[in-house]
């Protein structure tokens, strides 16, 4: 990402991850928890950009871990959210295509990020996941509008590449 440009990349990765299988030269790996606002702090104040990626991977480990899932996602993105503002770091925050709810079962795939969301029951615990990532995204636009936080949220569907684990899907 930063070949050539003279900037410093750095990539905070969960306690709970496993470590990258291919890294990338120039690239500082640090082994943290999003949740921690310390080490999220000096990370931040370090650079003018953050890419909010964390949650946890993958249908069956979010099932697994309801709880922790929307608690990572939530609080993680409070963290990073809060240290971007008082840095006025920019902040793009990737959420999930899960946010667009029953409208994606269609084919022609006329979902907009204006449209109502159309979700299942808080009571249905495969929802906690999208409904986590909504609140987080409710939260980095909040802090757009109301504290001039530069920031972005894109709805990724799914991500693939080099050392993909079958776990993620």
């Amino acid at each position: 990402v930063a070949q050539g440009t003279g900037r410093a990349v750095v990539t905070a990765t969960g306690m709970d991850t496993r470590p990258p299988q291919v890294l990338v030269a120039g690239v500082r790996y640090v082994l943290n928890s999003v949740c921690d606002a310390g080490a999220v702090e000096l990370l931040v104040g370090e650079h003018d950009a953050v890419a909010h990626l964390a949650c946890i991977v993958g249908y069956a480990h979010v099932m697994a871990d309801i709880e922790g899932s929307v608690y990572t996602t939530t609080v993680g993105t409070s963290t990073i959210t809060r240290a971007c503002m008082r840095h006025g770091t920019r902040l793009l925050f990737t959420s999930t295509s899960a946010v667009y709810g029953h409208g994606m079962d269609r084919r022609d795939f006329g979902a907009r990020e204006t449209d109502p969301l159309k979700l299942g029951p808080t009571t249905t615990p495969s929802w906690a996941y999208a409904y986590a990532k909504a609140a987080a995204e409710c939260q980095v636009l909040a802090a757009y509008r109301e504290r001039q936080l530069p920031a972005t949220v894109m709805r990724l569907f799914n991500v693939v590449g080099p050392g993909q684990s079958a776990q993620a899907r």
